[in-house]
């Protein structure tokens, strides 16, 4: 059988502004002009949500218009006989720019198409020739699907063992699929080089460019870019709280984002950072925003590393930031921070509730005698609704200590909060007592591991896995394992398993 077509990538948003920003020095704020990209799989990347309506269309139109108002374009492709010289000093620009706008050479005829439309520009204003003629030209460039898409060029398919036609693609697809996933834009000289002498055509090739890439800081960028969407922190800007009981929320919220991705950035980048110490590292980045919310002094400077009671909190899961994303505006939810580790770091999906069932939480005020009243203890004790939510509020207990901020609320007049459970349909079941218990069995698990490496796997490849994928990716998952989940390992798996240089 023949291995399935990979859809074509359109660039998100995020990519699109990098791409800019080192193609054109673009700040991105014309970005704005943009719909946000539609999630699919947790992440805003993945081919399938993709699609490009019209409006998305005549945007991208508006989106060339703003940036070549705001680009100098003088500077850009200077021309010293602009008035006797411009078409020449034009063609040596776009000989130069569509490789890298493009990400791989540009043949004569593509010079020569939009060479014709400086040409078109510069004859509608005779007297600013040069600059109209660049500027309708560079519209031109920043609309084709060559700038937009990741178009890939294939090598000859051959068939392998089990008989899988596999189908190679080209250096500077690989340059491309490198680039956009360990930086989220365009190839640098030395990615380019390596494509156009074959470097990239061989595992060993890829992964001397991506170990140089990864210690360089635009990787940092993508790591806190793939753990806000993975850990539901991209929301924060949006998250309700009631601003009466949470008067604090709206000015930590920016914050509370930027500490989380930090400390992610940090465990992961370290010489020996694994898995184990993002789930279960006592440390976190505090600012004067959040000191109050983690009940730790305000440091003197933003964002300062601060040891934590070990007791009380254990990596990513008990980051204020995360505990208040999956909560109500004014209380705590075990089944939505119960269905977040069960979705995101066991990978078990939990079916839809039954048509007509009322999901809605009651509001009360914290003050109200009836708000210790557990207003999911029926989806406990009913039959109809154990099945499901067994595999999530027994997890989500964990977390009741936390309030709906994420701050350590222990007890409730003078009682103390239980926050005991058990872990089903995992590798590691059994019995747990809070969040520092729970993030220490989740961190010896495989089937934690396994999770991980496929929810970067998918962020990587820009699609779920796919039956010709179960091979590879059962290898980085392997792989990743075996190395006691060192993370630096897991990326250079993703990238040197053969599919990452296939169609």
């Amino acid at each position: 059988p023949a291995a399935e077509a990979m859809e074509l990538r359109r660039l998100s948003r995020v990519e699109l502004a990098s791409t800019l920003r080192d193609l054109l020095g673009d700040d991105g704020g014309a970005l704005d002009l943009l719909p946000p990209d539609v999630e699919s799989l947790g992440f805003d990347n993945q081919a399938e949500s993709q699609a490009v309506p019209d409006l998305l269309a005549e945007r991208y139109l508006a989106l060339a218009e703003a940036v070549t108002a705001r680009v100098d374009l003088l500077a850009l492709a200077p021309c010293e006989d602009a008035a006797g010289a411009g078409e020449a000093c034009a063609r040596a620009f776009l000989v130069g720019f569509l490789p890298r706008a493009f990400r791989r050479p540009a043949d004569e005829a593509q010079v020569e198409r939009y060479l014709e439309s400086y040409r078109l520009g510069a004859a509608e204003d005779p007297a600013d020739a040069y600059r109209a003629g660049l500027t309708f030209a560079l519209q031109h460039v920043l609309i084709a699907p060559a700038l937009l898409y990741r178009v890939e060029e294939a090598g000859a398919p051959w068939v392998d063992a089990d008989g899988v036609e596999r189908t190679p693609v080209d250096g500077y697809s690989v340059a491309s699929r490198l680039s956009y996933f360990l930086w989220r834009t365009l190839p640098d000289e030395a990615l380019f080089a390596a494509a156009a002498s074959g470097a990239l055509d061989t595992a060993e090739g890829v992964r001397a460019q991506a170990t140089r890439m990864i210690d360089d800081p635009r990787a940092a960028a993508t790591i806190a870019d793939f753990h806000g969407q993975w850990l539901g922190i991209d929301q924060l800007p949006t998250v309700e709280k009631d601003a009466v009981f949470f008067p604090d929320f709206d000015r930590a919220r920016d914050a509370l984002r930027e500490e989380a991705e930090l400390l992610a950035v940090d465990v992961f980048l370290r010489e020996n950072g694994t898995l184990a110490d993002l789930l279960t590292t006592p440390e976190a980045f505090v600012g004067p925003e959040t000191a109050g919310l983690y009940g730790v002094d305000a440091p003197p400077a933003p964002l300062s590393r601060v040891a934590l009671d070990p007791t009380v909190r254990a990596g990513i899961l008990t980051l204020p930031g995360v505990l208040a994303v999956h909560a109500q505006s004014t209380r705590t939810s075990p089944i939505l921070r119960g269905h977040f580790v069960r979705e995101q770091l066991l990978c078990g999906g939990v079916p839809p509730p039954p048509p007509g069932v009322d999901t809605s939480v009651p509001f009360l005020d914290p003050a109200d005698p009836d708000y210790e009243t557990d207003p999911f203890a029926e989806t406990m004790s009913n039959p109809e609704c154990l099945g499901c939510h067994r595999l999530m509020n027994p997890i989500g207990q964990a977390f009741e200590g936390f309030d709906a901020t994420g701050r350590f609320a222990p007890d409730r007049r003078g009682r103390p909060i239980p926050t005991a459970g058990t872990l089903y349909r995992s590798d590691v079941d059994g019995d747990f007592d809070g969040p520092v218990a729970l993030a220490r069995r989740l961190a010896g698990s495989d089937q934690v591991a396994d999770c991980v490496a496929t929810h970067w796997w998918r962020f990587a490849h820009g699609h779920k896995e796919r039956a010709p994928d179960a091979a590879l990716l059962a290898d980085v998952r392997r792989r990743f394992r075996a190395s006691g989940g060192h993370l630096r390992t897991l990326l250079l798996a993703l990238v040197t398993a053969d599919q990452f240089r296939e169609r």
